[in-house]
């Protein structure tokens, strides 16, 4: 499976997740869609911060990674991120995907549990439910919530 990141530097938030799409060619048009929508409308962009990417447009911040998993188009489909934070930095790394909220839960109770004595910074997994095939809301009120803010 594939999908579509809106990559930052990690100081305005962590990295958005906009879909999670099938094939190349899927992931490839919900790409230009979400392009077109902000190029149409730049002031409609909820990421865009005067002083940090007032300049930058949306199209250089998309990234692509890929998660084993097969899931039908139109169906759920739970992404598990393992978040660290440092000097107000926020990573997020994609984990997983899941077909039930259960197990996506399990994964991220597994990924809290892990205890790195190296790793001083703040560290939790969050679960973000999507449908498969479909641009997912790019909207700050519809991002995981970070426990730590």
């Amino acid at each position: 499976m594939h999908l579509l990141i809106r990559r930052f530097s990690a100081f305005p938030a962590p990295d958005v997740l906009l879909g999670v799409f099938a094939t190349v060619s899927e992931v490839e048009a919900a790409k230009a869609l979400y392009v077109a929508a902000y190029e149409a409308d730049p002031d409609a962009d909820p990421w865009k911060r005067p002083g940090y990417n007032d300049q930058t447009p949306a199209s250089h911040e998309l990234a692509v990674e890929e998660l084993t998993g097969e899931f039908p188009n139109g169906s759920d489909v739970f992404v598990v991120g393992n978040y660290n934070e440092w000097f107000g930095h926020v990573h997020r790394v994609f984990d997983s995907l899941h077909a039930t909220a259960a197990a996506a839960a399990l994964r991220a109770k597994e990924l809290d549990a892990v205890d790195d004595a190296a790793d001083v910074s703040p560290h939790y997994a969050l679960v973000d439910w999507v449908r498969t095939g479909v641009l997912h809301s790019d909207a700050p009120e519809d991002q995981p919530e970070l426990n730590w803010l």
